[in-house]
């Protein structure tokens, strides 16, 4: 598929790209052999050139250190007017979702920019924490917006939107203090780098006694039937390598087995997971540790804790006789009510909550771009989570009037990997109840609405359009970033918004299948 290319600008600081509209033939063009890179970062173009079929990308004038290859240009045809280019492909090459800004009204890039638009107004009344360009995790200050980074690849994520969570473990990074309760072991502090770059992080070290060696939270927490409850921590081996994590006693269902997970910190994965665990994940952070997380829904309500214990080899053996130097490295521990973990809380000698992000564009900010008649809406994120039930939307954009009653949303859904769109005028869904639905879209996703009074259509990662004749379009005032007005816990995104862009015009449905692509 063959897209036109024409300059426009980039980011409102003057930046400069090219603009990618499909056309239908590709006949007669040679994969690389007729183009040249666009550089899309920096002020300026920086272009290169070479006929042989290869792009020479070192010999670019003003490469910084940090450009990557490819990553941050799109080949352009050369021909007598410079207006063709072929999108080879998406994966490590070509930024394709560049292909959605041609005449849009709105051009909001979390990607690229190193500051938050200044038309959106960005709160959250508490610290919280992201991981930043060399895969570290760090405070941000009050009502600073996150733009969060992959601690495995380092690659930009997007821009931060998490509800309302508390870390209810105390002293998250001092293991040593009399929070924790040692059995058969001892614990060696700030014994090696931790996570964030600090010298903080303790040595879980077995005794040399024949027992099991662990650590356990000493104050009992109180646990609510029927709600869900994350663990999580970052580990790394020294001598030991595996762990067991019991969440216990009730209020969690099933046996002792069942409520058992293994972790081994070589491989970097899971040995076994307790069936009374209903989810689990890692992630894989610089320097060989490990954020471990599970989770389980707690079926009276009553007080718990949770234990770490250290295991002799892989199989998960917790009984044996220790030799009195071995251990593993242990830091940032947290456990939150959620079905899966957020954002890492540091605490000291209490329980510490961070509040719910929220980023929204109103006033003339947000009436300067839209169109009440007719439009189109693109955003594109990562998010990793479903909504907690039913219709509900964890959303990566919506458009209302401050409330419920006027509005158009998406996101992810309560079903996996499914995406969700609803239009709600004057309370009701036009829709449906629960809005349309587009399957095997998120993790990562690129949606977009199309709308106009009778005529709306969606589309999500180049799916054909979903096409709805609502018969009117909401009035609204306002932009909300991965949340609704309210910034309610089921709406938020709990996840990275990387890109929105807005056209003042109803695109055509095969124009949505391919900016989604």
């Amino acid at each position: 598929m063959v897209p036109a290319t024409y300059p426009s600008t980039f980011a409102p600081n003057g930046q400069q790209q090219m603009v990618v509209y499909f056309l239908t033939s590709v006949a007669g063009l040679q994969r690389w052999v007729d183009y040249i890179p666009v550089k899309l970062v920096e002020t300026g173009a920086v272009n290169s050139y070479n006929n042989d079929g290869f792009i020479a990308v070192a010999p670019i004038a003003g490469l910084s250190s940090q450009t990557q290859a490819w990553k941050e240009y799109i080949p352009v045809y050369v021909d007598s007017n410079a207006t063709k280019a072929w999108q080879v492909s998406a994966v490590g090459y070509i930024p394709y979702s560049y292909a959605l800004f041609g005449d849009a009204s709105l051009q909001l890039d979390f990607i690229n920019g190193a500051s938050l638009d200044s038309r959106v107004t960005f709160t959250r009344s508490t610290t919280a924490t992201r991981t930043n360009s060399s895969g570290l995790i760090e405070s941000v200050a009050i009502n600073g917006p996150r733009f969060d980074y992959n601690p495995t690849t380092l690659a930009p994520l997007g821009l931060l939107i998490e509800e309302q969570r508390t870390n209810l473990s105390l002293r998250s990074q001092e293991i040593d203090n009399a929070a924790w309760t040692k059995t058969a072991a001892t614990i060696t502090a700030n014994a090696t780098t931790a996570p964030d770059g600090t010298t903080t992080a303790d040595k879980l070290v077995e005794d040399s006694s024949l027992a099991t060696h662990s650590i356990i939270e000493a104050a009992a927490i109180t646990y609510t039937s029927g709600v869900a409850y994350s663990f999580s921590f970052l580990i790394k081996k020294a001598e030991r390598q595996t762990v067991q994590i019991l969440m216990h006693p009730n209020p969690f269902p099933g046996t002792v087995a069942q409520r058992t997970a293994i972790f081994n910190s070589n491989t970097g994965a899971f040995v076994s997971v307790g069936s009374a665990y209903t989810s689990s994940s890692v992630t894989a952070f610089p320097s060989g540790w490990y954020r471990v997380s599970v989770a389980s829904t707690a079926d009276a309500t009553t007080t718990g804790n949770f234990t770490i214990s250290l295991c002799s080899d892989d199989a998960g053996t917790t009984s044996y006789t220790g030799d009195g130097t071995s251990g593993l490295f242990i830091w940032g521990a947290q456990l939150e009510a959620g079905a899966f973990p957020t954002s890492y809380i540091p605490t000291v000698a209490s329980q510490v909550t961070r509040t719910a992000d929220s980023a929204v564009m109103t006033g003339t900010n947000f009436s300067s771009w839209f169109n009440q008649t007719e439009g189109t809406i693109y955003a594109e994120g990562i998010l990793n989570n479903t909504a907690t039930s039913g219709g509900q939307i964890r959303r990566l954009v919506e458009i209302n009037d401050n409330t419920t009653n006027n509005r158009i949303v998406f996101g992810r859904g309560a079903t996996t990997a499914v995406a969700r769109f609803v239009y709600t005028v004057s309370g009701t869904n036009l829709n449906g109840t629960s809005g349309q639905t587009i399957a095997s879209v998120f993790p990562s996703a690129r949606l977009a609405v199309a709308f106009k009074a009778g005529d709306y259509a969606c589309s999500g990662n180049g799916s054909a359009a979903t096409t709805s004749t609502a018969a009117s379009v909401p009035i609204v005032d306002r932009l909300s970033i991965g949340a609704d007005a309210a910034v309610t816990a089921n709406s938020a995104a709990n996840g990275t918004i990387s890109r929105i862009a807005f056209y003042p015009r109803r695109l055509a449905n095969s124009e949505l299948q391919a900016i989604t692509s």
